[in-house]
């Protein structure tokens, strides 16, 4: 919360313009104290009708801003407010008929209150120099009072210059709030970082580990196994592999919260060409980041992710020898494109409701985007637009 936002609070508060419009009731009724009105110069009539005044205004804008702080129709009544207070203020001086008047008091007091605030304070500052100013010249017109017009402007200006002083001070604090609460995002940031990258080596030397030495074991089991143990040995090793690949995909995302276009690029090449081994060709084609130099860290994993089993399916069920795939970075979204020389995926592969292509769909609707695939090509987009999950099969 800035510190603007907090002294429009505190001056808003209930309490505060309850107190405010007591004391205000309060010194319209001075006058009515024997001797009193004398002193101040003005009738009880007079008092009762700026103080009045200035209720309704003090009220008006406390309810106002309860509704709605930040609305322009607030703004805009806090100048009202401003305005009216300072000529029902100066129409108190000028009725005394004294420029030494008791309600200067008054006036200093609004505006050491206004200068708190930096909302409006433009306006403000030239409220309170064209009222003074007004104030004199009414001494002087009505009057032919020039050394209350002289007073008056002196008075005016120490009021300015308190004003000023205030609203500086304000501002510094202001600023001093921004970059405490920047220095504080930063400290969250930082946290998170290292939690998760605490994580990230919790995964990787602990579950990592143990994976690793569970694939030694079933290839050491492998050899002195009958071959029906063997192929079952199989079918577990690349369930492992699988989610050995997943679990490595995790770390490198959880390892930042955010991911470059580069780093994306770099990890698919990389592990496209693991996946496709020595057999298939694999080639990976990127454009450039497109104006976002970085992406979400779970926005980088779902599109690698995604991309992965993809290059996946089509290593597995599509019987290729050549893998292409295209990388696109835009604005507001990433593209692939993946395309084999094979079969590509079939009816049977696309109906399945389990395994790595349903978890795919899942990912495409989390991230808004859209999945198209055409018989020996796959189109994807995540981050865009519709949710668009549909497939249309080769002839």
């Amino acid at each position: 919360m800035s510190v603007e936002r907090t002294s429009e609070d505190s001056y808003r508060e209930p309490l505060s313009v309850a107190l405010s419009v007591v004391l205000a009731m309060g010194i319209s009724l001075l006058p009515l104290v024997p001797g009193v009105a004398r002193v101040l110069g003005v009738t009880w009539h007079h008092a009762a009708l700026a103080m009045g005044l200035v209720s309704s205004l003090m009220i008006a804008s406390a309810v106002l801003y309860r509704l709605a702080p930040t609305s322009t129709l607030y703004r805009r009544f806090d100048r009202i407010e401003t305005v009216g207070i300072q000529l029902a203020l100066m129409y108190l001086i000028f009725t005394s008929g004294r420029a030494d008047s008791f309600f200067w008091i008054a006036v200093l007091a609004h505006q050491m209150l206004t200068a708190h605030s930096t909302l409006n304070a433009r306006f403000s500052r030239i409220v309170f120099v064209v009222g003074p100013l007004l104030l004199a010249v009414a001494f002087l017109l009505v009057h032919g009072d020039v050394p209350a017009a002289a007073t008056t402007v002196l008075i005016a200006a120490l009021g300015l210059f308190i004003f000023q002083q205030i609203l500086s001070v304000a501002r510094k604090l202001e600023i001093a709030d921004r970059e405490r609460a920047r220095l504080a995002a930063e400290l969250a940031d930082t946290r998170v970082r290292e939690d998760r990258e605490r994580i990230a080596r919790d995964i990787h030397d602990g579950i990592g580990a143990d994976l690793a030495a569970l694939d030694w074991r079933l290839r050491g089991l492998r050899h002195n196994s009958s071959p029906e143990l063997a192929s079952e040995i199989d079918v577990l090793a690349g369930r492992l592999a699988q989610g050995t690949d997943d679990l490595r995909s995790i770390v490198w995302a959880l390892r930042t919260p955010e991911r470059s276009w580069a780093e994306l690029v770099t990890y698919l090449r990389q592990r496209g060409a693991e996946l496709c081994g020595s057999s298939i060709t694999f080639t990976l084609d990127a454009s450039d980041d497109g104006g976002v130099a970085s992406r979400p860290g779970e926005l980088a994993l779902d599109y690698l992710r995604a991309v992965l089993e993809l290059v996946r399916n089509a290593v597995r069920h599509a019987s290729a020898t050549r893998i292409d795939v295209t990388l696109t970075s835009t604005t507001s979204s990433l593209l692939a494109r993946v395309s084999d020389n094979g079969t590509g995926l079939h009816p049977d592969i696309l109906a399945r409701t389990e395994g790595g292509l349903a978890n795919l769909r899942r990912r495409i609707a989390r991230t808004h985007g859209s999945l198209r695939i055409s018989g020996q090509r796959v189109e994807l987009a995540m981050g865009a637009g519709p949710v668009d999950v549909r497939h249309a099969d080769s002839g």
